[in-house]
């Protein structure tokens, strides 16, 4: 009889386990990321599954109960992380109720010098991506959530082993030094739903040789030290800037030739200040356009030659304007 209970007892338990998962999987086996249900246990500051406690996903979890949203705040163990899938939902551990994973924290994963991977299991669950999310981390590429419409300030800062990010086409805006000392991000491909790219965004970026913007893009300036340090030989300026602020382009030593739109109507001192190797500035208004526009702080290297070709002649500069 007391065989029969403790049967009882344990086929009931099963059940149970069976029911909370159902959604997401069926009652055996070991967590794997889409098919089982993971729980934060904030006590122990782990994430495990809900099937099998000795899965355990590094990483911890802030909730907004009202919401019923979830966002990735840290991790547990930073120095052996090397690639992570972040779930689609995760499940209290003391309340039980689940919660959609919409977003990571600031500084999250700030320092995690190994971690070259991260993914999401439900990308178009993610609306934000915040200030040093991923910060001197180990991170070799990234593409940003298709709902994600700012990278903020920091986002990426000092993430050496870099190499390729891609935007979203909802990417609204590029915080300040949002990827500054990237120093091996070669190219990026700016989408024409960007209306600002921050101070310092792309500066320090050594082997950055190609900036390219999709056409109709919103962007109105191109920020203090944007694109400051990086490899770029040659790159138009889309249509619709009006400013080019102050040290933009500075120490770009290999830019060659910059196109700029008749749109543009403010030049910021040293804007191309140590561009050993510009030669051209393909400019799209009139030459007076460009003489109302320019100051006498605005300079470039003084040893160069540089033409300003405008719509309707060209003027050539030796050194400081």
């Amino acid at each position: 009889m007391k065989l029969k209970k403790k049967l009882i007892t344990l086929i009931v338990l099963t059940l149970t386990l069976c029911v909370i998962g159902a959604a997401f999987a069926a009652c055996s086996g070991t967590c794997k990321s889409g098919e089982h249900v993971y729980y934060y246990d904030s006590a122990a500051g782990e994430t495990k599954c809900l099937i099998n406690d000795d899965s355990v996903l590094p990483i911890k979890f802030e909730f907004d109960s009202a919401r019923a949203t979830a966002v990735v705040s840290g991790i547990s163990d930073n120095f052996n992380l090397t690639d992570i899938v972040i779930p689609s939902a995760v499940q209290n551990g003391k309340t039980g109720k689940m919660f959609k994973v919409t977003g990571i924290a600031a500084d999250a994963f700030s320092g995690c010098g190994r971690l070259a991977s991260i993914s999401f299991e439900d990308p178009l669950l993610i609306t934000e991506i915040k200030s040093g999310t991923f910060a001197n981390s180990g991170i070799k590429n990234f593409t940003v959530p298709e709902n994600v419409t700012t990278v903020s300030d920091n986002a990426f800062y000092g993430c050496s082993s870099l190499t390729a990010v891609t935007f979203n086409g909802k990417l609204t805006e590029i915080g300040n030094r949002a990827f500054e000392g990237c120093f091996n991000l070669e190219s990026v491909n700016i989408p024409a739903s960007v209306t600002a790219i921050g101070m310092s965004a792309f500066k320090d970026c050594s082997a950055l040789t190609a900036v390219n913007f999709d056409g109709g893009i919103l962007l109105k300036t191109v920020a203090q030290f944007a694109f400051a340090g990086t490899a770029i030989a040659e790159i138009e300026i889309p249509a619709g800037v009006t400013a080019i602020n102050s040290s933009a382009f500075k120490g770009c030593s290999v830019l060659e030739r910059i196109t700029v739109p008749d749109s543009l109507s403010a030049l910021g001192s040293y804007a191309f200040d140590g561009c050993n190797s510009l030669n051209v500035i393909d400019f799209g208004g009139t030459l007076n356009e460009w003489n109302n526009m320019i100051n006498d702080a605005t300079q470039w290297n003084g040893n160069r030659t540089v033409t300003v070709e405008a719509s309707d002649g060209n003027r050539v500069y030796k050194g400081t304007v």
